[in-house]
């Protein structure tokens, strides 16, 4: 009887370190995995981060390219003021053709409500209508007019416009205005200028409400 008792202490003294072994590998899995996890986790957060940056540089680097092409556009207008008060009127002529057709140009947007959304969460359905108002002796210089909805919703769609008649007009129909909207001249010798559009600055639509805009249209 004593023989069985310390066979059975002995069979269950090797389970007890059997199961603290398999207990302690699990264990430092367990730690492992969590290590792995953690340090995964960081390298995300750091790409996320990084890609924020570049968004922020990027921003950054449109709104210096649109501060440019205002302050081109604010000196020109400053210059044939003071032509036209000398009465110097060829002067005008001259620097009109001198100055980059890019700087003569000035994007238009309108919107019109088309109906309202079923749920009022949603922001309603418009049309939107884009085109440039370009002096009379330059719009010759154009021969199209592509313009990029640069944003995710459009999946990188242009519309194009050949009738200088209308300014170049497009349109669109859409839940909120378009913060980028890239504008590519073509000349008549195929060469290319662009210009970065704000369509909601157009519209006098404030920063909040683009937000709120946003919002109702992700939803």
């Amino acid at each position: 009887m004593s023989e069985e008792l310390k066979q059975l202490e002995e069979r269950i003294q090797k389970s007890s370190k059997t199961a603290a072994k398999i207990t302690g590998v699990a264990g430092i899995l367990i730690i492992a995995a969590l290590i792995v996890g953690l340090f995964q986790l960081f390298q995300l957060d750091r790409s996320v981060q990084d890609k924020k940056e570049e968004i922020a540089a990027l921003d950054k680097s449109l709104e210096v390219r649109r501060e440019q092409v205002d302050a081109m556009k604010m000196e020109f207008r400053d210059m044939e003021k003071e032509a036209s008060k000398s009465g110097n009127i060829p002067l005008q002529t001259i620097l009109k053709k001198r100055t980059p057709i890019i700087a003569l140009v000035v994007p238009q947007a309108k919107e019109k409500l088309i109906r309202e959304p079923k749920v009022s969460q949603l922001s309603p359905m418009k049309n939107y209508l884009l085109w440039l108002e370009i002096p009379s002796e330059r719009i010759s210089e154009i021969q199209r007019v592509r313009y990029l909805l640069n944003d995710p919703a459009f999946k990188g769609q242009s519309l194009e416009s050949n009738t200088p008649e209308n300014g170049f007009s497009i349109d669109f129909q859409w839940r909120e205005c378009l913060e980028h909207v890239i504008i590519t001249l073509i000349l008549q010798d195929q060469s290319e200028v662009n210009l970065d559009f704000d369509m909601c600055r157009a519209l006098g639509i404030k920063k909040e409400k683009r937000l709120d805009m946003r919002m109702r249209s992700l939803k």
